[in-house]
């Protein structure tokens, strides 16, 4: 019922002509756009999540995606996202290939303790499999579509799965996106559903091969401009697909962003690798627990400094890590493959170490591997076994 046009053409266009010109509800609009491309090229889906201070525009600006292909009223097809998840799944699955849009995701907050499982799982495409109460399997919804989601706090957190980060596009609002939201939320409400109509009569006359190639060379254009991985860079080539679509049958005014414009949107591989967050995690951990590596300070000890290294008793680094969000396992291999941590004689990852009276196994992480973490090391480090000054 609520996709569907109505007002008056002209007054969407002039509306949405003016306001785009904010790179923001430009990717807005567009990515509200690319979500039937993602089927038709073979994408995954993928989510994008606009947050920042309360009222500087976020909620009109869903609106404004969402008018795209019909009434943008909130209940409509902009949603809250207080509803559960086996809710966004069945609502996913009916909407299928049109975006899903809703609106102020810090109402779900107490329910996860990070958004990780959420992400992968509205990312995957498919629920989960659900027996019958007689006996036999329910059939399994999938979708094929993009999330649009606003909030007042990223989706993602330090301690998120590389997986997840590659999954989300995430966009800071940092001032007022409109002059007047107000006249921009009334304008969609009573104007709206022209432009995805339009967009796909268009989009129907490219082949699919066409779609695929001019997509392609966007992926590979951002790959080689930008510090990114592979998934992030498949998302941002939607957008700009769309974008690139849009201008030649709904704004022809306009020129497609270039890559330039949304670099500084998409992940850095180091922001997403997560063997080099959890590094710097570490190193910071050290720093503000010096004195647990002091055997001369009262209370736990923790391992010792040495030159540049910092001997790190195994088990209190496995449980740190663990407390945080990391997974020993999942990064000390990379750590020893990119000069983080040092190896033993018999390529072991852990050093026995003499502290307090005993030799714990320990592992010895280079804190001078890392440029501007606060830092400091002993030009002329001591003997092995003698504590040095702890310097940070």
């Amino acid at each position: 019922n609520q996709v569907r046009s109505a007002g008056n053409r002209e007054a969407w266009y002039q509306m949405a002509g003016e306001i785009r010109k904010d790179i923001v509800v430009r990717l807005l609009i567009a990515t509200s756009l690319a979500s039937p491309l993602i089927e038709r090229v073979g994408a995954l889906p993928f989510v994008f999540h606009l947050w920042g201070t309360t009222s500087f525009g976020k909620t009109v600006s869903l609106m404004v995606a969402m008018s795209v292909w019909g009434n943008p009223e909130s209940g409509c097809l902009t949603r809250s996202m207080n509803m559960t998840q086996n809710a966004m799944a069945r609502t996913a699955s009916f909407l299928y290939n049109l975006p899903f849009g809703a609106d102020e995701l810090q109402q779900i907050r107490s329910r996860w303790d990070n958004f990780d499982n959420l992400i992968m799982y509205l990312t995957e495409g498919i629920d989960k499999g659900r027996a019958k109460a007689r006996g036999g399997i329910e059939e399994l919804k999938t979708w094929r579509n993009c999330f649009i989601f606003t909030g007042e706090e990223p989706i993602t957190k330090d301690n998120s799965g590389g997986g997840t980060k590659n999954r989300v596009i995430e966009v800071e609002v940092t001032k007022p996106i409109y002059e007047s939201g107000y006249m921009v939320a009334n304008t969609v409400r009573e104007n709206y559903g022209w432009a995805g109509k339009e967009f796909i009569d268009f989009v129907k006359q490219i082949s699919v091969e066409e779609l695929r190639i001019r997509y392609k060379r966007i992926f590979d254009e951002i790959m080689q401009k930008c510090d990114t991985t592979d998934k992030q860079a498949y998302s941002m080539a939607l957008i700009l697909l769309a974008d690139n679509l849009s201008c030649s049958c709904i704004f022809p005014e306009d020129t497609p962003i270039r890559v330039e414009q949304v670099s500084k949107y998409l992940h850095s591989n180091k922001a997403v690798d997560v063997s080099e967050r959890a590094y710097e995690w570490v190193i910071s951990w050290i720093a503000v627990n010096k004195n647990r590596f002091d055997e001369n300070q009262t209370g736990e000890i923790w391992g010792k400094v040495i030159g540049e290294y910092v001997y790190v008793i195994k088990e209190i680094l496995v449980e740190h890590l663990r407390k945080n969000g990391f997974e020993y396992s999942a990064v000390i291999r990379k750590w020893a493959e990119n000069g983080h941590i040092a190896v033993s004689s018999e390529n072991k990852f852990t050093h026995q170490v003499r502290m307090m009276g005993s030799k714990p196994r320990c592992v010895k992480i280079n804190i001078d591997s890392v440029n501007g973490l606060g830092v400091e090391v002993d030009e002329n480090p001591p003997e092995e076994f003698i504590q040095p000054e702890i310097k940070f």
